[in-house]
């Protein structure tokens, strides 16, 4: 009997003199007071303030301390994944309705995607609750439709403990009025489009609505004046192309680059929501280049209709036609010279090609000035009627040559070609030919001509 009351002393002793271990058990919720397991705002239009509230309960035990924390751990996303503002939901800890512990952000504050501290326990780290007021600022509005977003919860010891979150859903319909918002490549509702560099021939036109609608959204467009100038002279229809794109997958009538014309058209229509459509507009470099300078002014309006509304927005575009009065003259590859020349040589024919390009409306002659005659390095000339010149227009149908069949070439000044009345950008060839006989030296011959464009 001894011995066994021995033992039983023995295994006592051993439990306790084990060194006991206590384990902080901590709890964390979050309670909104009029929406069951989830935060609803509801309907939130422009200009409306909604507060939402809801309680916080924490669990502590064991003397450990604890942190409470928020933070965005989904952004607020609708049906067609555009993002809320984070600044249209606030939120603030309503003072004093903690027991225990301090209570932190009692000033409204933005939501973050970072921590963002509530409360800390007391030093026992007691059991505690408090509450917060969450809202919904309608006149932060950026966008309408139904949003959903996360926000998680952190309960967070100081010390030993298993940290605990919680989960909130986030729930609020936005609802702004229809809107449209009218932006132009040179100002609120201009397009400028110039000749000048090739940054400057692109230009548009952006719609982007928003809001409460119904139904069917199209756009037309109208040119109510065609792009003129000073003298009421209306620009070329090819000098200009549109085309239309936008941000969803809507219908587009004029997908590819197509010349402005009058009259109203259809260009853009949707039965989605919110959208940003953009009206493009170039200049063609090519057909420009026969356009008179100047400036053309017109306006063009934009009609928006569908789901009762109709709104008409008026755009101005302004073309800047550059002036242009130039003249390239390309030679052959040796220049006027004649190799090698003898008497018994066959006639030989050397081509320039005279291009001017210009768009003053004004007319205008190309000069010819032979600085020297055709000799040889050594100073032996040709005979005048053995050095002759033509002329050929290259696809022109408007201006003059001067010399239709090979005549002497004629020293001094000489004009090569007449432009028409409109003073039509032209191409021709020139034609120079030496034709040698028993009477000319053999030689390299060359000469010195000039080129001349000017106004007549």
């Amino acid at each position: 009997m001894k011995n066994i009351f021995k033992c039983v002393l023995i295994c006592l002793t051993v439990i306790f003199l084990c060194p006991l271990r206590l384990w902080a058990d901590f709890g964390l919720s979050v309670i909104p007071y009029e929406s069951g397991n989830n935060l609803r705002f509801g309907r939130v239009d422009e200009g409306s303030l909604i507060n939402k509230e809801i309680k916080i309960r924490t669990t502590g035990s064991g003397g450990v301390r604890y942190q409470v924390f928020q933070r965005v751990l989904q952004p607020f996303v609708n049906e067609r994944g555009e993002r809320l503002d984070m600044g249209i939901v606030t939120s603030y800890m309503i003072a004093n309705s903690n027991s225990g512990g301090t209570l932190y952000q009692q000033t409204s504050t933005n939501l973050s995607y970072s921590d963002q501290l509530l409360y800390s326990s007391n030093s026992a780290g007691d059991s505690d609750s408090f509450r917060a007021i969450y809202t919904a600022q309608g006149d932060r509005l950026n966008t309408s439709g139904n949003f959903i977003g996360k926000i998680i919860y952190t309960l967070r010891p100081i010390g030993e403990g298993t940290e605990q979150t919680y989960i909130l859903d986030v729930l609020l319909e936005a609802s702004r009025e229809f809107r449209i918002t009218v932006r132009g490549s040179s100002g609120e509702r201009l397009v400028r489009l110039a000749t000048h560099r090739a940054s400057e021939q692109k230009g548009y036109i952006t719609l982007s609505f928003e809001g409460k609608r119904s139904g069917k959204l199209e756009i037309y467009q109208e040119i109510v004046v065609f792009p003129q100038n000073e003298r009421r002279e209306e620009i070329k229809g090819d000098c200009i192309r549109f085309f239309t794109t936008s941000e969803n997958k809507a219908r587009h009538y004029y997908p590819e680059a197509s010349p402005l014309k009058k009259g109203k058209t259809l260009v853009y229509s949707t039965e989605k929501g919110n959208d940003e459509i953009a009206i493009n507009f170039i200049l063609d470099e090519d057909k420009t280049l026969n356009q008179t300078a100047g400036i053309y002014r017109g306006r063009i309006t934009y009609l928006i209709e569908g789901g009762g509304l109709q709104e008409t927005i008026p755009v101005d575009i302004e073309i800047v036609i550059e002036p242009v009065f130039e003249m390239n003259v390309k030679f052959p590859k040796e220049g006027l010279r004649f190799f090698n020349i003898h008497p018994t040589s066959g006639p030989v024919i050397k081509e320039a090609v005279v291009t001017v390009h210009t768009n003053l409306g004004q007319p205008y002659v190309v000069t010819q000035n032979i600085r020297s005659p055709l000799i040889t390095e050594k100073g032996k000339k040709i005979p005048s009627e053995l050095f002759t010149i033509k002329e050929e227009l290259v696809n022109q149908k408007g201006g003059r040559i001067a010399f239709e069949e090979f005549v002497p070439v004629p020293q001094g000044e000489a004009p090569l070609f007449f432009s028409d009345q409109r003073g039509s950008s032209a191409q021709f060839r020139i034609f120079y030919k030496l034709t040698p006989n028993l009477k000319i030296a053999a030689g390299t011959y060359s000469m010195i001509a000039e080129y001349s464009l000017g106004e007549r």
